[in-house]
């Protein structure tokens, strides 16, 4: 019996002694005072031949010591519209249009930039304590995530083709880029298309996403989809001239552009627009008294025809032969 307790007390130090072992790191008495790098050679003999002679020798590093890695924080970001812009980090560790992560150490200040594409507009971030445009800078404390907010943007588009233009403008939006007819806006934003007739037309009427005849067309509050308008033009109409004359006297009047020779041609059809101008011309024994209609004074009438016009030319003296009819 007592043989048996000793052999067991034997068998539990030797697992116990094993188990030391095993948890304690290995070293020999030759290399046990080496510090983390250094290396020592370890030689082995032959089985045969004298000692010390065709010993073969290694070289032993110590292993180096290695600082503990602490734990990282994750940095999220995405986009509110995948495919509207690129979001970049610096330090440089993400760079993508979607949904990214990379870690970092804690306390790590990171700078956010975001790069709207064509035809949309980095309006704000969300989370990380972000807001508004421009660059976002996030301190890690703990893992985070950031989203960048894009919307897209509503173009607006106007030919007139010939005999005309339209100029395209938005005066209220803050980031309205316009050139011509053609606007890029954001949504909630006003346009304003202008349509200019070349001289001799005038403007008839939008169609497209414009409606009516008023040559100023506004987009309020514009929201997608994309507009686009046409402006056509028409020539302008011809309208009647006529001259009359009063008084005992006689003479003549004649216009330019050419038309009216009076008396003879006492009335003529011009283009709605045209610039006249009326000469009154007393014969000998007459006096030219003045004008009324679209003139007064004794001068010449110049006034643009804009419609049906009466002009009459006041002529006074002795004629046999009385004054034109």
């Amino acid at each position: 019996m007592r043989r048996c307790m000793v052999v067991l007390c034997l068998a539990a130090a030797l697992v116990l002694s094993i188990g030391t072992a095993s948890a304690a790191p290995r070293t020999s008495g030759a290399d046990s005072h080496l510090k983390a790098g250094q290396s020592a050679k370890k030689c082995k003999g032959k089985k045969h031949g004298k000692r010390g002679k065709g010993r073969k020798c290694r070289k032993k590093v110590a292993p180096a010591n290695v600082a503990p890695t602490g734990p990282k924080v994750t940095l999220t970001v995405g986009s509110t519209l995948p495919g509207a812009g690129t979001i970049d980090s610096s330090p440089n560790a993400l760079s993508c249009g979607t949904v990214c992560s990379a870690q970092f150490d804690p306390g790590t200040v990171v700078t956010l930039s975001a790069t709207q594409a064509s035809g949309y507009f980095q309006s704000d971030w969300y989370g990380g304590g972000c807001s508004g445009r421009g660059s976002c800078v996030v301190t890690l404390n703990s893992d985070t995530a950031v989203v960048a907010g894009f919307i897209q943007r509503v173009s607006v588009s106007a030919d007139a083709g010939d005999n005309g233009s339209v100029a395209a403008s938005a005066p209220t939006a803050p980031f309205g880029v316009c050139s011509g007819g053609d606007c890029e806006v954001n949504p909630g934003d006003d346009v304003t298309l202008t349509a200019s007739p070349d001289t001799g037309f005038m403007f008839d009427q939008w169609t497209g996403d414009c409606t009516g005849t008023d040559p100023v067309f506004i987009f309020s509050a514009i929201a997608s989809p994309d507009k686009v308008c046409h402006a056509s033009f028409v020539p302008l109409p011809n309208v009647l001239l006529s001259i009359n004359y009063s008084g005992d006297g006689i003479g003549t009047v004649t216009s330019s552009p050419a038309g009216i020779n009076c008396p003879g041609s006492c009335s003529a059809s011009f283009q709605q627009g045209t610039a006249l101008t009326l000469t009154a011309t007393p014969t000998d024994g007459s006096n030219f008294a003045g004008w009324t209609g679209p003139c007064s004074g004794t001068g010449t009438c110049t006034f643009t025809l804009n419609g049906p016009t009466t002009a009459t030319a006041a002529f006074f003296g002795y004629d046999p032969g009385g004054p034109p009819t």
